[in-house]
């Protein structure tokens, strides 16, 4: 006997609902994770690379801007360390 069901598209959507939103609350969970951590560090490094580009700055202002994202770096580092696993 075939106990097959064909669903329709509705019924599929209903079906998968909970497991979407199951999903999202993860999905939510990990961006909230990685705001401070490895989207931070991706963010830092590319405005590092930005401002040694940048002739409008000296060398002076240059250089205290990258040791400031450097330092902020640092601590996305860590953030991103101590996510990890969660992540």
């Amino acid at each position: 006997m075939d106990k097959s069901v064909i669903l329709s598209a509705e019924k599929e959507a209903e079906l998968l609902r909970p497991i979407d939103e199951y999903i999202g609350e993860i999905q939510s969970s990990i961006d909230e994770l990685r705001k401070d951590g490895s989207e931070k560090i991706q963010t830092l490094l590319s405005h590092i690379s930005l401002v040694k580009e940048d002739k409008n700055y000296n060398k002076e202002e240059r250089e205290n801007i990258i040791a400031a994202d450097k330092a902020e770096l640092a601590k996305a580092k860590e953030v991103e360390a101590a996510n990890k696993a969660k992540v």
